[in-house]
C-alpha cells in the first residue's frame, strides 16, 4: 500500500538544489506503527499547501519498520519529488542528524525547522513489556497505586477506553524509540550543522511533548517549542492550511508558531474530539523563569507548610488539574499553582509570599507560552505540563536533565516520603 501510494505522488525525480527560501523545513517520520492513513493524508495536504519556494520542505520517511531504509523527498508546488533511498542505522542521534544535514544543506533560507511525526509520550522513556491485555507494548513505571496504565478517560465519560495516540518516533517492529538523551544530543548535532545557530522552531506532532522538561532540555539547541499537552489527535497538523499560509507572506518564527496553533485550532474545532486537543508553542528562551519559579515555589512551600499539610493540598490541587490522556502522568503547570493557592487560601495558609511567588510562576508561564489552543473541554491547560505522578516517580524521569537541574525531583520525593 505504502509502494503505491508513492507511486501516486511520485510526479518528478531528481536532484534540485535550493537558494534563498525564507523557510527549510525538515519533517522527519520514523517508525509509522498503525499511522498509514495520516501519513498519506498529511503528506498530499503538504504537496497541496506548499504554494512557491518561499516555504521548502523536505521529508524523510521511513514507512517499512522492519527495513533500515528510508525515502527522501522533496516537496515543490504541487510536487513530490524524490531524492534518494538512504540506508538507516537505527541510532535516532545520527539518522536524525543525517536527515538534518541532507535538507538544511540544499536550502539555505533565513528560519529553519523540524517536524517530528510519529508515535510516544512526553518526557519519560518508556519500556517494551506487557500490558494489561497480555500483549507488549511501550509502559511507563505504573504509578501505583493506581496501576492503570496509558488509559484514556474522556471528560465526559467515566470508562476508561484505549486510545490511538501518537508520540515521539516509536518503532515497534525494531523496539526502539528517541529516548531523552538521544533527543538533546540529536538537536546538539543539528545545532552543529546550522553553523552554531538555534533551531527555529521545532514542531512534534506527536503527544504529550509541551512539557517544561521537554523545553528545558533543548533551550540551548532550539529556540521554539511547538506541541501537544494532551495526546495529539490521528489526524494530525492541518499542513495544506498552515503551509497556504507561510508560503503567503514572509514570517517570523513566533508569528508560524501562532500560526501553527491557530490553524489546529480551526481545522480541530471541527472533528469529533474537539473538545480534549491542545496546542501549544514555547519560546525555550524563557525556560530559565519558569524553572526558576518553579524552584521558588516548592522550596517556600516546604518552610511555610508542614509535610503533612503541604501533601494533602498539593495533592488536593493536582487531582482538580486538567486531566491528559496519559493520566494521572502529566499535569497544567499554571492550573496547578492557581489550585495551590486556592488551597492554601481556604486553609488560611496562603501567605503574601508565597501568594506573590504563585502569582510569579504564573506570568513566568504566560510569557514563555507565545500561542495557546484547546478544545472546550480542556481550556484549563494553558500550554506546559510538568511530570507529577501520585504515587511512583518512573525511574526514568530521575535521570532527565531537568530533575537533576532543578528542584522539581526532591519535591516530590519529599511528598511521596513517609511522614516521620
Amino acid at each position: 500500500m505504502f509502494k503505491k501510494f508513492i507511486l501516486l505522488l511520485l510526479l518528478v525525480a531528481g536532484v534540485k538544489a535550493h537558494q534563498h527560501a525564507d523557510w527549510c523545513i525538515l519533517l522527519y517520520m520514523d517508525g509509522m506503527q498503525d499511522l498509514e492513513g495520516p501519513c498519506f493524508k498529511n503528506i498530499t495536504e503538504i504537496i497541496r499547501g506548499v504554494q512557491n519556494d518561499n516555504v521548502q520542505i523536505f521529508v524523510q520517511l521511513h514507512a517499512e519498520m522492519e527495513k533500515k531504509v528510508a525515502h527522501r523527498y522533496r516537496v515543490e508546488p504541487n510536487k513530490l519529488v524524490f531524492d534518494s533511498y538512504v540506508d538507516m542505522a537505527f541510532d535516532m542521534v545520527q539518522d536524525l542528524a543525517d536527515s538534518a544535514q541532507w535538507a538544511f544543506s540544499q536550502c539555505k533560507a533565513h528560519h529553519n525547522g523540524v517536524i517530528l511525526w510519529d508515535h510516544g509520550f512526553g518526557i519519560l522513556d518508556p519500556q517494551w513489556q506487557e500490558n494489561d491485555e497480555g500483549k507488549m507494548d511501550w509502559l511507563a513505571e505504573a504509578d501505583e497505586p493506581i496501576g492503570r496504565r496509558l488509559r484514556f478517560v474522556h471528560p465526559q465519560s467515566s470508562e476508561h477506553v484505549k486510545l490511538r495516540h501518537k508520540g515521539i518516533l516509536f518503532n515497534n517492529a525494531a523496539q526502539y524509540y528517541m529516548t531523552n538523551d538521544q533527543m538533546v544530543a540529536a538537536f546538539a548535532k543539528i545545532y552543529t550543522i546550522l553553523g552554531g545557530k538555534k533551531l527555529d522552531i521545532l514542531g512534534t506532532d506527536t503527544c504529550g511533548m509541551s512539557m517544561l522538561e521537554i523545553g528545558w532540555q533543548l533551550r540551548d539547541y532550539v529556540e521554539h517549542l511547538v506541541g501537544a499537552q494532551n495526546c495529539e489527535e490521528l489526524d494530525g497538523w492541518p499542513y495544506k492550511a498552515i503551509f497556504e499560509t507561510m508560503s503567503s507572506d514572509i514570517y517570523s518564527p513566533k508569528q508560524v508558531c501562532q500560526i501553527i496553533t491557530d490553524e489546529y485550532n480551526s481545522y480541530h474545532i471541527k472533528k469529533a474530539q474537539k473538545g480534549v486537543y491542545t496546542k501549544a508553542a514555547l519560546d525555550l528562551s524563557h525556560m530559565e523563569e519558569v524553572k526558576q519559579s518553579l524552584d521558588e515555589i516548592v522550596v517556600e512551600l516546604q518552610k511555610e507548610i508542614s509535610k503533612e499539610k503541604l501533601k494533602k493540598i498539593v495533592y488536593d490541587a493536582r487531582s482538580n488539574c486538567t486531566k491528559f490522556c496519559i493520566n494521572p502522568l502529566y499535569t497544567d503547570l499554571w492550573t496547578l499553582y492557581e489550585e495551590i493557592g486556592k488551597n492554601l487560601d481556604s486553609d488560611g495558609l496562603l501567605s503574601t509570599n508565597l501568594n506573590n511567588k504563585l502569582n510569579d510562576g504564573k506570568k513566568a508561564i504566560e510569557v514563555a507560552v507565545v500561542a495557546n489552543a484547546t478544545g472546550k473541554l480542556m481550556q484549563r491547560a494553558h500550554g506546559i505540563s510538568v511530570y507529577m505522578p501520585f504515587h511512583h516517580i518512573d525511574s526514568s524521569y530521575k535521570e532527565t536533565m531537568f530533575a537533576h537541574d532543578s528542584q522539581w525531583l526532591s519535591f516530590m520525593e519529599y511528598l511521596l516520603s513517609p511522614i516521620s
